[in-house]
């Protein structure tokens, strides 16, 4: 069960863009999907990203210890 959590979130992490008229999405939600001639954006994705990454984190983490 917890693999398949870990496996959409970074499903849904690799799929942020960044669109010019539509802020940060999700790019499958757009109709060219797949297009890797989306700008990246980094700086913007980074706050969509992070809860995603914290989840992970936080998954992962009771097995490092």
């Amino acid at each position: 069960m917890l693999s398949s959590i870990l496996y959409c979130c970074a499903g849904l992490m690799w799929n942020l863009k960044k669109k010019p008229n539509r802020g940060v999405v999700f790019g499958f939600m757009a109709e060219d999907w797949p297009n890797p001639d989306h700008e990246l954006g980094i700086k913007q994705i980074i706050w969509f990203a992070l809860p995603i990454m914290l989840l992970v984190a936080a998954m992962i983490a009771p097995f490092l210890f």
